[in-house]
């Protein structure tokens, strides 16, 4: 995140509240907008392939949603989590940071009904045709057959980072050409929908936006922006 959450909130009530109660209030409550907004920023959809002795293929492809914070912003992580009711928290053991992370089979089906009712857009919206497409077909064991696995493979070869160049001709020399994808088409017919949610544009912001200043010298009649 790229500036502390709370200090968006000073200005929200004009109704003598203070700000703990309205801390109070957001943690509570957090809008299903506002999540979805948050993690719009954020690389949160990821799928790995470990090395895993009772597979198959010698290969187990894991899912997991997740998002990391500065410290200062933990209570912001618990509150998300209490929000799903699903996923844990952990420490950074070499940076001032907590990551939220979600899992298993059960808190990624929370997950992703969540992203299904309070869709993304653009670009991340195509991250999450892919990550839900690779948990229904590990759901439905699509992997342990060959075809089914160079499949997923392809499908992780478009998420968020490619597979490491040197694996990935591994499993090609051993199990075969991945299959080509056909990607969705990437709309914004609910763009206007979601930018008029209040609380989609502040988790937005808690994400992804960041305040900043530059300074104006005058030296004559000429103007120099710093």
């Amino acid at each position: 995140m790229s500036f502390y959450f709370s200090s968006l909130l000073k200005d929200i009530s004009k109704d003598g509240m203070d700000i703990s109660m309205q801390l109070e209030f957001f943690f509570r409550a957090l809008s299903p907008w506002f999540i979805t907004g948050f993690f719009y920023g954020e690389e949160c959809f990821t799928a790995s392939i470990n090395k895993n002795k009772t597979s198959r293929f010698g290969y187990a492809i894991r899912l997991a949603f997740q998002v990391e914070s500065h410290s200062r912003d933990r209570e912001l992580l618990e509150s998300i989590q209490l929000f799903f009711l699903t996923g844990s928290i952990i420490k950074s053991s070499y940076r001032e940071t907590y990551q939220y992370k979600v899992k298993s089979r059960e808190g990624l089906y929370i997950i992703i009904k969540h992203f299904y009712h309070y869709p993304l857009l653009t670009s991340k919206r195509q991250d999450f045709y892919f990550f839900s497409l690779l948990y229904d077909m590990i759901c439905k064991e699509v992997p342990s057959t060959q075809k089914g696995f160079l499949h997923c493979l392809a499908i992780i070869n478009n998420i968020n980072k490619p597979i490491n160049s040197d694996k990935l001709l591994y499993f090609i020399n051993t199990y075969g050409k991945l299959p080509e994808l056909i990607l969705p088409p990437v709309t914004l017919s609910n763009c206007s929908l979601l930018i008029f949610k209040p609380w989609w544009i502040v988790g937005f912001i808690c994400g992804e936006g960041s305040f900043t200043y530059y300074t104006k010298k005058y030296i004559g009649k000429s103007l120099v922006e710093k």
